[in-house]
Parts: C-alpha cells; structure tokens; sequence
C-alpha cells in the first residue's frame, strides 16, 4: 500500500498546487463526494494524481465563471467540453480583466511567450517577458501581455498541451518579472523625498495562496507613486488591521484570486472592513472581484487593471491638492 501512494499529494500540496483551500476541499468532498482522497496510517488525507488534475481542470473554470456546484458533477469529457475557446478574450477571467489593447500585436507577443514556455526556453522567457515589460510598460503588460499569459496557460493545460511543471515554470517566471518591477519601482525616488508617506497596506487574506494578483497590483501601485507594504500571502485579518493602525496606513488592499470562494471573500472583506478605521479607505482587488455579487458596505471593488492605476491617480492628485 504504501509504495502504491507514493505519488499521492497531502491536502496542504494540493491547496497549494491547484489554489483550492484546505476547507473548500474538505467541504466539496463531504457535500459532492468528490474528491475522495485515502488516508495515509495518521488519518491524514493523500490524493491520488488523477484527482488533482480533476481538480486543477475545475479550478480553471472556475476561474472562467462557472460554479464549481455544477462542475463537480460533471464527467471529465463534460468538464473539457466545457473549456473556453482558444480566441476567448480576457474579460471572461473575474478581476483584474483585460478592457484595451492592440490585439495584433498582444497576440504575437503572447504567441511566442507561450513558444518559449512550450519549449522550456526558461532563458528566453525571461528575456522576452523582461522585453515585454520595458517597451510597454507596467500598466500595458499586465494588462496586453501577463492577463493573455496566464489565459492561454489555462486554456493550454485545461486541453492537456502543457505539462504542470511547464505551467508553474511560466507563472514563476511572471512572478520573477513582477517582482524584478517592484524592485526597480521601489528604489525610485519619492516626490517629496523629505516627507513622510503614508502607506499603503496590501495583502492576500486567509485561504487565497496565490500572490500574482498582489504582486500585479503592488506594481501598478508603485508605478503611480504610491509607498506600498505587502504583508504577502494568508495575512489574518488582525495582522492587516494592526499594520494599517500603527502605520497610519493611506489604503489597505486586498487581493482575492479566482479559486477562492466568493462567500469567503465576502466574509474575509467584511471582517476587515470592521476591524479597520472608517477613514482608511479597503480597495479589493484580483481575480475574483468581477465574481462578486455586491459591493460591501465601506469597500471598493476595483475589476481591472486600468481602474487600479485611474484610483492610484486620484488618490495621488487628491494628496497633492490637500498638500497645495
């Protein structure tokens, strides 16, 4: 038995490899009866690859808008039938969607990302997302090349032409890349050098692993002039709250990403709306945003990469003509 599971995943690797929290995956195989992990001689739960790759499909259409109560009924011919075309635009991704670009010339770019990622060119995937990001800027590759990225990544697993590890070596790459913009963004002079800046606060709440969204929105910040503190993935509440109290913090936002559970969000959003000042302004941003149904009370729901730069701007003008 315990040779047969070796290639079996614990409940914490498959959260982290497909984005699905621990509870959700508890709560999908109590209510639907799927997945159906073993147990390992502790009681722990382990789940076999076949699983998991369901669970990844699922996860990706649900990042395209369908209910995962439907989902997990269906057969896995069903669930690939499912799959949005391959010309489908990047609106269909909830939060942070594409609203402009020049689709000739994104098209070509994305194509060859995605031949690099293909051909496990790492070296050359760096070099042409790092071209990408200094002839179009921040703003414009998030939105025309990253967004298009991680669509035709999604598109190209859920149809099985990409190995996993092809898919997490790509969205690595991005990440390097964001990070590799922060760095540089953040070590630019600030206006006002003298002065102190308010902060801004940025974090992914409980349940919700994936930090792309926070990293996109941390740079689009920074590329506006805001002073930007993430705390990183799986903050509590308490821990943004605290921070924003003692840093006299300008914003606090929150990033959600597609797989989280729309009622989670809700919740985690409400409870930090409750636990900050009302004067300190919640914007919530990522890929589940345009999943939401209502806007909570004291929050901001920002959906795509253009209105996170438009907020940055106004919250930036508002500054300057309180400081005139």
């Amino acid at each position: 038995m315990a040779a047969s599971i070796t290639s079996h995943l614990t409940i914490s690797a498959v959260e982290r490899d497909t984005g699905l929290s621990k509870d959700v995956l508890r709560v999908w195989e109590r209510r639907y009866g799927f997945p159906t992990p073993l147990r390992d001689g502790n009681g722990e739960r382990l789940y076999p690859p076949r699983q998991v790759e369901r669970l990844r499909t699922i996860r990706r259409l649900m990042d395209a808008g369908h209910r995962p109560g439907r989902l997990l009924t269906l057969t896995e011919a069903e669930l690939l039938a499912l799959s949005r075309p391959r010309g489908a635009t990047a609106t269909a991704r909830g939060g942070l969607a594409s609203q402009s670009g020049d689709n000739l010339a994104t098209g070509s770019v994305v194509t060859v990302l995605m031949a690099h990622a293909r051909a496990c060119e790492t070296e050359l995937l760096a070099q042409a997302l790092a071209a990408a990001l200094l002839q179009r800027g921040l703003s414009a590759f998030v939105r025309d090349v990253m967004l298009p990225l991680l669509e035709q990544i999604d598109d190209a697993r859920l149809h099985g032409d990409m190995p996993p590890f092809a898919e997490r070596y790509c969205r690595e790459q991005l990440r390097r890349t964001l990070l590799m913009a922060r760095g540089l963004l953040a070590m630019r002079p600030a206006a006002g050098a003298g002065q102190l800046q308010a902060v801004t606060v940025l974090a992914t709440l409980p349940h919700d692993t994936d930090d792309l969204p926070l990293l996109a929105a941390e740079a689009l910040l920074l590329g506006e002039g805001m002073h930007c503190l993430s705390l990183g993935m799986q903050a509590p509440v308490a821990d943004i709250a605290t921070a924003a109290n003692q840093l006299g913090a300008a914003v606090v936002v929150p990033s959600f990403a597609a797989s989280l559970s729309p009622k989670i969000a809700m919740a985690s959003l409400e409870a930090l709306r409750e636990a900050l000042p009302a004067a300190i302004p919640v914007w919530a941003v990522g890929e589940l945003i345009g999943r939401l149904r209502r806007e909570p009370a004291g929050v901001t729901l920002i959906a795509s990469v253009d209105d996170i730069a438009r907020h940055a701007r106004l919250h930036m003008s508002s500054k300057e003509t309180a400081g005139a």
